[in-house]
Order: C-alpha cells, then structure tokens, then sequence
C-alpha cells in the first residue's frame, strides 16, 4: 500500500485544536487496550513473577506500534472523512492491494484473518470470565461453567446490540 499512500491526508495537523485528539486517544486507550486488562487472569501460570510482567509489558509495546502503524496506512490510504465515518477500514485498504496480476482481491484472506482473531479473542475473554466466576464463588474446577456462560454471553449480546454499528456506539 506504500505507493497509494498520501500525506497530504494527515494534514493540516490540530485543525481542530488538540480537543478532537484527546478524545480519540481517550477512545483508543479504552476500547482496544482496555481489553488487555483481561489478560492479568492468566499471569499467575507464569513460573516466576518476572517473565510475566516481561510479557505483558512487551506484548502491549507490540500490541501499541501495530495499532498506530495500522491506524496511520488506514488514513494514509483512504483519508481522515472515509476513516472516521466506516467501520471495517482494513477491508477497503486491503481492496487497494494490487501486485501485477497475482495478488488482488485480498478480502478473503483479511475475512479469515478477522474471524480467527475474533474467534481468538472472545474464547480468551470467555476464559477470563469464567476462571472469574469460578473464583468468585470458590469452585474448584471451572470447565462446567464454559457452557452456560458461553450460552449467556451469546444471549445477552443478542439482547443488548442489534448490530456492530449500536455495539460500536455503545463502547464510544
């Protein structure tokens, strides 16, 4: 995508003043790194203390450069009025991709990619809420409890959002 980058996108920097870009670092600290909080539940199975905070700190460093660095081409390549106004960016990025006549129409493989990862990260949230809840009410083992736990998510989520757009507003 470097050749279909513009940098005229980014400008003018602080247009609006610095209020706009406190409130998206508000917003990006606490939707996709507030999630993270979720991983201490698993840093007790570390042997030592030390290669846990090692991990955690490195993995979030990781974690941090890949966001901005997707957040940039995002707004390189489309532009700040297409970025702010979509909510699947990477599928309209990765629409641009075009080596010779080998490589294009990339959707499918950024679908797939999207779905592993969700899938990743919801049975690791789903983990985290039932060693949770097995520690809440002292159970010695919590596997029982993946089930209906998972079956309740899946009914509450129903509930609550009728789409990625209301989840979207309901995070912001």
């Amino acid at each position: 995508l470097i050749p279909k980058m513009d940098p005229s996108n980014v400008q003018p920097v602080l247009y609006n003043g610095i209020k706009p870009v406190w409130e998206g670092t508000l917003a990006a600290f606490t939707f996709p790194f507030g999630e993270i909080m979720m991983f201490p539940m698993f840093l007790y199975s570390f042997k030592t203390k030390k290669s846990s905070y090692k991990i955690y700190t490195l993995g979030l460093l990781i974690s941090g450069i890949i966001v901005i660095m997707t957040s940039l081409t995002l707004v390189l390549v489309l532009g700040v009025v297409v970025d702010s106004g979509l909510y699947f960016l990477s599928f309209l990025s990765v629409k641009e991709i075009s080596v010779g006549e080998t490589l294009q129409r990339m959707e499918v493989l950024a679908a797939l990619i999207f779905i592993f990862v969700a899938f990743l990260k919801i049975s690791v949230l789903l983990l985290g809420a039932c060693k949770g809840v097995a520690r809440i009410f002292n159970f010695s083992d919590y596997r029982f409890i993946v089930t209906p736990i998972a079956l309740l998510m899946i009914n509450l989520s129903n509930l609550e959002f009728s789409g990625r757009v209301a989840f979207s507003s309901w995070i912001f």
